[in-house]
C-alpha cells in the first residue's frame, strides 16, 4: 500500500481453505504444507483474507475461481497421462474437488 500511487492495484492469486470444511481437508492441507512449505498462519478464511487487505487500507474485490481452475486442471492431466495410477489419482481429485473442494483459488484485486 505504501509504494502504490493512488488508484494503483495489487493483484493476487492465492489458495485459501475451502468454504465448507470437512475432515478430509486436513489431509489436503497437511500435504500442501509439506510440499510447498506454506506456514500454518497462512491458512485463513476468505473473510479474514479480505479483512487483512482492508486493514492495510485497500479497497478489495475478490473473485473465487476454484471451479475454473482445479477440476479442469485435473481433468486435463488425467487425459494426458498414460500411467494408470496417475490417471486414477487425477480422477479421484476431480471427484473430490467437485464434491467439496478442500481449497479455494481466488483472485484478489486490492486498489489503493
Amino acid at each position: 500500500h505504501r509504494v502504490l500511487k493512488p488508484g494503483g492495484r495489487l493483484v493476487l492469486a492465492d489458495v485459501l481453505p475451502g468454504a465448507q470444511p470437512h475432515l478430509s481437508h486436513r489431509v489436503f492441507w497437511h500435504c500442501f504444507h509439506r510440499l510447498f512449505f506454506v506456514p500454518r498462519e497462512n491458512w485463513i478464511s476468505l473473510d479474514r483474507y479480505r479483512e487483512q487487505l482492508k486493514d492495510c487500507g485497500f479497497d478489495v474485490r475478490i473473485e473465487v475461481v476454484t471451479d475454473q481452475v482445479y477440476v479442469p486442471f485435473f481433468e486435463s492431466r488425467a487425459a494426458e497421462y498414460e500411467w494408470w495410477p496417475a490417471i486414477a489419482l487425477c480422477q479421484l481429485l476431480v471427484r473430490w474437488f467437485r464434491w467439496r473442494s478442500p481449497c479455494e483459488y481466488v483472485i484478489a484485486i486490492a486498489t489503493k
